[in-house]
């Protein structure tokens, strides 16, 4: 959630307008102050005015594209002679996201609009090249009333008859399609709903896919959604980005999962992702010298984590779980260190202090860690960023187990950083929007403190990360001053003359206070862009977000 704020123009010498007073001396320069905050909000609002300008002529562009049903009806309409190029760019750009797919397939819909779209849209292949399925799932029991199994079934036939259609007009084009479906919770329904999807599974695996994503609830050894796992053969040239996510509520054998599963077959998987609860990914048979992209979301232990990257001389990007092993002396395999010449992004959850001593990245320039052990009390971003920070253009961590003088540590070290991520690690920011304990609060202001730009004693800029342009910090609580926030956005925005880096985006992330206290968020939001303005400094790009549950950014080059 993110709120706005409306900036007034009242001033202290409002009442003396359009009469014939004479300022005093001693009020010359607050009236120099009011016009100067004055002309900073009319600029903004300008900026502001600007970018709403911009979206209102791009929605009216989409509305006259897209849903101009009533055009339509009037054969000298524009939208009625839309060229097929031009109809395909704004038909793709139309799809909802994933898991906003409506009923009907969306270029179904747009089909519908006139004889003349129908017509491009079945003229064009790769406007059916994506496919969302979201219907294999039993309705669940409401109210001690069981869903009625034949108008499922009925629901089934249908779409066993649609998919294949939809198939079709893509041509032979390779496809995407993406998946999500459970198994019934009762288990005396178990037969009968197998029975209505299989004929639906049968015809979604035999088709030649480019990318398949599979968020499966299989609750059974002997799911039908387990069938899924078994690619057709005719995928084996094309499939090359997979994800196969089983969700908690799985309770599937993994000797089954292990058993099914025939990754080995696709000869150009190139990226994985990948969680099967406790099944170790390593047992699974992979050509692990072709991928270049591995998300994994299961932990592994660290002889394991440097086994994966032994047999992964090829990756670009890795995500992925790890712990120390329990007993220190336990030797690891391959007992040399591991080097990735192609590595350039890195995301690892848990603890990393053995696999830092035994990987080489002469690649990396984006990192995450974020560093969740119960049972660790020290943390290893440290050593991460004194080896690699001169490198680093992407930074993300957390900072609970670092104290004032390695949070500094840290951030010296990040002298390329273009894009910082820093705070609490979401299990800690989870816990409510209430106050956090003492040490949190400190952290977190010591990293404030670190990110502001200071005078040095003969006048220059000392600073840490010079490079920065985008920064995201998530705030433990709301016990932050307001002057805090404004020094540290102020310094980075050239208030200090000779400062190297000027910051383009800031989200600033605040815990979920309830309800009961939204205005506290508003109340902080409005002094912080007032604190800023009366400075004479640009709000552009400066959000404060709420955040119910704590995310970090997910999505890196």
């Amino acid at each position: 959630m993110s709120s706005n704020v409306t900036t007034s123009l009242d001033s202290p010498y409002s009442d003396k307008l359009r009469k014939n007073y004479i300022a005093q001396p001693k009020e010359e320069a607050g009236i120099r102050m009011v016009i100067k905050h004055h002309r900073t909000v009319v600029r903004e609002m300008n900026l502001q005015l600007e970018d709403i300008n911009q979206a209102i002529i791009a929605l009216f562009e989409e509305k006259r594209a897209i849903q101009g049903l009533s055009m339509t009806t009037n054969p000298s309409s524009p939208a009625f002679f839309i060229f097929p190029k031009t109809f395909s760019r704004k038909s793709s750009r139309s799809w909802p996201a994933d898991a906003h797919w409506p009923r009907i397939h969306p270029i179904v819909q747009i089909s519908h609009v006139c004889r003349q779209w129908r017509e491009n849209a079945l003229s064009n292949p790769m406007l059916w090249t994506t496919l969302e399925v979201k219907n294999l799932s039993l309705p669940e029991p409401r109210l001690g009333i069981e869903p009625d199994l034949q108008r499922f079934q009925r629901r089934m036939e249908r779409s066993a008859d649609m998919f294949p259609v939809l198939i079709s007009r893509a041509a032979g084009f390779p496809m995407t399609l993406s998946i999500r479906a459970e198994d019934p919770t009762g288990q005396h329904t178990v037969p009968a709903y197998a029975r209505s999807v299989l004929p639906v599974i049968i015809v979604l695996r035999e088709n030649r896919w480019e990318k398949m994503n599979l968020y499966l609830t299989p609750r059974h050894p002997d799911s039908p959604l387990l069938q899924f796992l078994q690619f057709d053969p005719r995928s084996y040239q094309s499939l090359h980005d997979v994800s196969v996510i089983f969700t908690p509520d799985s309770v599937s054998s993994a000797p089954g999962i292990v058993g099914r599963l025939n990754l080995h077959d696709l000869e150009h998987l190139s990226v994985l992702h990948l969680d099967l609860e406790q099944v170790n990914p390593l047992d699974i048979g992979i050509r692990w010298k072709l991928l270049t992209e591995i998300h994994l979301y299961t932990t592994l232990n660290s002889a394991d984590t440097l086994r994966l990257m032994a047999q992964c001389p090829n990756l670009t990007r890795l995500t992925t779980g790890t712990c120390d092993d329990m007993n220190p002396l336990l030797v690891l395999h391959p007992q040399h260190s591991v080097t990735m010449s192609f590595l350039r992004t890195l995301r690892l959850v848990g603890e990393t202090g053995r696999l830092l001593q035994r990987v080489a990245l002469p690649a990396l320039s984006s990192l995450q860690l974020m560093e969740m052990s119960s049972f660790q009390l020290h943390s290893t971003a440290p050593q991460w960023l004194r080896a690699y920070g001169a490198q680093l253009q992407r930074v993300a961590f957390n900072y609970d187990r670092l104290n004032p003088s390695s949070i500094l540590d840290c951030l010296k070290d990040l002298s390329a950083a273009v894009s910082l991520e820093i705070g609490p690690s979401p299990s800690l920011m989870d816990r409510g929007g209430g106050p956090g304990d003492d040490a949190l609060s400190m952290a977190h202001r010591a990293a404030l403190g670190a990110l502001t730009l200071k005078l040095g004693e003969a006048g220059t800029p000392v600073l840490v990360c010079p490079k920065l342009e985008n920064i995201i910090i998530h705030s433990p609580n709301f016990s932050t001053e307001v002057g805090e926030w404004v020094e540290l956005l102020a310094s980075r925005r050239g208030s200090i003359r000779g400062a190297v880096a000027f910051i383009k985006t800031v989200e600033i992330r605040l815990p979920d206070p309830g309800y009961a206290e939204q205005d506290t968020v508003l109340a902080k939001h409005s002094e912080i862009y007032d604190g800023l303005t009366m400075r004479g400094v640009s709000i552009h790009g400066i959000k404060v977000l709420v955040e119910k549950h704590a995310r970090w950014a997910d999505t890196w080059a």
